[in-house]
């Protein structure tokens, strides 16, 4: 489940977009945030209010609780559990942050996408929050073209996998209760107007007959959709 940021309203330069599924390796161009990861843990919750997702430098003027750049490193993806000894049987809260280098491009929409953050994840860019997203099993991504600037900039992700009766996974389960960034993150160059949505399925009745549908990310006039499928000898143009 996705959400946007509370109490604050989503600022109009970022939105949640709904082409998490659909983005993979071998059809997008992408740009791997992947490797060494700053991670401050949290097991008091105190994080956001000490305001940790700010990622300010210590710069000898003012008393910082916390240091991205002093904080131990993690290479992500990975569970907590088995990537630091120390968190093999922690719950709570751990803050993640990551620096990347971006040059704009013209005419291309920028996308921030994450493969998995196991459990409760909370993203922020600069700064600024994007959303939240929870769940450990499914991808969720952000449109964050109007946030990246030529320069440098700074992700920050916080990471909750606590254990909640009315939550997957409850107090009692039978499994391991994994915590991190647990696959890809990645940043994601479209076209201005690309295939945000999906549909393909038998018609109802007519096990015969496929029934689909396409939603754009941005209206545009005489766009032609293609979908095929080689293993049916299937192709159609609209």
């Amino acid at each position: 489940m996705i959400s946007s940021p509370t109490p604050s309203p989503m600022p109009k330069s970022a939105r949640l977009v709904t082409v998490g599924t659909g983005l993979t390796e071998f059809t997008r161009p992408r740009v791997l945030l992947n490797g060494e990861w700053s991670y401050i843990v949290d097991p008091q919750d105190c994080g956001r209010q000490v305001k940790y997702y700010r990622d300010l430098p210590q710069d000898g003027r003012a008393l910082r609780e916390y240091d991205f750049d002093a904080a131990k490193k993690m290479s992500v993806p990975t569970d907590w559990n088995s990537a630091d000894p120390q968190l093999f049987l922690y719950e709570g809260q751990v803050w993640f942050r990551r620096k990347f280098d971006w040059t704009r491009k013209p005419g291309k929409r920028v996308i921030l996408r994450f493969s998995a953050v196991t459990y409760l994840a909370t993203v922020w860019l600069d700064g600024q929050e994007l959303g939240a997203h929870e769940g450990g099993f499914t991808p969720f991504a952000f449109d964050v073209t109007d946030l990246l600037t030529d320069g440098t900039h700074s992700l920050v992700v916080a990471v909750d996998n606590a254990r909640k009766p009315e939550n997957v996974p409850c107090a009692e389960f039978d499994w391991w209760n994994y915590g991190g960034i647990i696959r890809d993150v990645a940043l994601f160059e479209l076209p201005e107007s690309y295939v945000a949505e999906g549909t393909l399925q038998c018609a109802k009745g007519d096990r015969g007959k496929l029934v689909g549908s396409l939603r754009l990310s941005a209206p545009k006039a005489g766009v032609e959709a293609s979908v095929e499928i080689k293993e049916l000898g299937v192709k159609a143009t609209a």
